[in-house]
């Protein structure tokens, strides 16, 4: 009796932990789906930062936190846009970039500008 139930539970772990992987994974895709939508793109909103949020290099947590750290409590960014849950945006006006890319190079002007924070931390103007 006691091994059938240990064949069972060792099973149900199994689904449970099977099921588990397999939502990280899509969650994981879902947000490799995620583009950046470049250094000079409009601005599709403005919005504030609630509290102290951290910033990201990509859509997700599994990204390294950005190297300019994070936003203060009541920061105003500019959206570039929306992806599964995240927001990439930037706190430079759009006239102020050609001179960090002529100064730094666009790829490392892109990596220092550009950011990605959770949508539930920021607050849309207007809203």
């Amino acid at each position: 009796m006691r091994v059938v139930l240990s064949v069972v539970f060792v099973i149900c772990l199994c689904v449970g932990l099977h099921a588990q992987a397999t939502s990280a994974v899509a969650n994981s895709k879902q947000a490799d789906a995620c583009r950046s939508a470049g250094l000079k793109a409009q601005t599709k909103w403005i919005g504030w930062s609630i509290g102290e949020v951290e910033l990201r290099t990509g859509p997700g947590m599994k990204y390294p936190v950005h190297e300019s750290g994070d936003l203060l409590d009541g920061e105003r960014i500019q959206v570039l846009q929306e992806c599964n849950g995240w927001v990439e945006a930037r706190v430079m006006p759009i006239r102020l970039i050609d001179g960090v890319i002529s100064e730094h190079g666009s790829k490392k002007a892109q990596r220092m500008l550009l950011f990605w924070a959770q949508r539930q931390s920021i607050r849309r103007q207007g809203d």
